[in-house]
């Protein structure tokens, strides 16, 4: 997804963002994360919700989420406020679901990671529809990262092989005539 509007009308279609949501804040608030993004990176999916919220009254901010092939970003622009952050997919240890309690309207997804944990709590059914998806996209992730690099072999030429088949020779393993056969096989002629 290369634009604010893209990223949002996906969140709306695949129910990450609920229709409460104003469309005009979140547009400007992805467009503030876009700007701020690596031309190497690919937005993979966009969501809006409040960031460790500990009561009625107090949250540490309402803002729009990004997850990127690499991060997640988050950032709000308004009311001139800005304020952008990102945390490192490797860093993250997993993910939780739940009721928000005791605000059972809410839901809460929580991402641990060894330093820290985040808490974004939104209404319940974009929670519930957006965890599964995150969860899976960011532990492929994470696999894809940790698969080991498997470096092809080269085939051995046709000297190594000769020599091989000398050795063998020399050792009375196989004969002179099976030795020339084998030689003129792998000289191709």
């Amino acid at each position: 997804m290369k634009t604010a509007k893209e990223i949002y009308d996906y969140g709306v279609q695949n129910g990450f963002i609920g229709r409460e949501i104003k469309e005009k804040g979140s547009l400007t608030n992805f467009q503030y994360i876009l700007d701020s993004l690596d031309d190497s990176e690919d937005v993979l999916l966009g969501f809006n919700g409040e960031l460790n919220r500990t009561s009625m009254t107090k949250v540490e901010g309402i803002y729009s989420f990004v997850l990127t092939d690499k991060r997640l970003v988050w950032g709000t622009k308004s009311f001139g406020r800005t304020e952008l952050q990102s945390l490192n997919l490797d860093n993250v240890e997993h993910l939780t679901f739940a009721k928000h309690r005791p605000y059972t309207n809410f839901g809460l997804i929580t991402i641990d990671t060894v330093a820290k944990q985040y808490n974004i709590s939104m209404g319940v059914k974009p929670a519930e529809a957006l965890n599964p998806v995150l969860t899976n996209m960011i532990n492929d992730m994470k696999k894809r990262k940790e698969e080991p690099v498997v470096v092809a072999a080269a085939a051995p030429s046709a000297a190594d092989e000769i020599l091989k088949f000398k050795n063998l020779l020399d050792m009375g393993v196989i004969t002179q005539e099976e030795f020339d056969l084998k030689k003129k096989e792998l000289l191709g002629l």
